[in-house]
């Protein structure tokens, strides 16, 4: 029986998770074109394995918490990933879910620039805070 090397001895056990569920998500992508019975049930299986993964086994143990304030969408809606609400404010998440919302807001705003331009007007957001304000009062 052949010995383990000893760098695999000292592996970090979520550096180990990570490879591990990225082997099964290959695996599964490997299998997307066969539609034998066997692979059928061999993806379903994977499925309900990488279903169950953590999050150091999905995102790495790399990934930190990080405080993020979030705005308002410009169009009222609540930031979603998945099925967790990200309403405005401060929030306490991983860094990938906070890359995700950052892309997603500026989608958003990029979006409503866009919309305001074909409209022919252009505000900046000085401009529309102080519409705001002058709204409010």
């Amino acid at each position: 029986m052949p010995k383990p090397d000893a760098a695999a001895e000292t592996r970090d056990p979520a550096v180990a998770a990570r490879e591990t569920f990225l082997a099964l998500e290959d695996d599964y992508l490997d299998l997307q074109g066969d539609d034998t019975d066997g692979a059928a049930s061999m993806r379903s299986r994977l499925r309900a394995k990488l279903r169950r993964a953590t999050h150091v086994e999905t995102c790495g143990p790399d990934c930190i918490l990080v405080e993020m304030e979030i705005p308002a969408a410009v169009d009222g809606t609540i930031f979603k990933i998945n099925n967790r609400e990200y309403q405005p404010g401060l929030h306490q998440l991983y860094a990938c879910e906070a890359r995700q919302l950052a892309y997603m807001i500026d989608k958003n705003r990029r979006n409503d620039a866009a919309r305001m331009r074909e409209r022919g007007r252009n505000f900046n957001a000085g401009e529309i805070r102080a519409r705001a304000i002058r709204s409010e009062t």
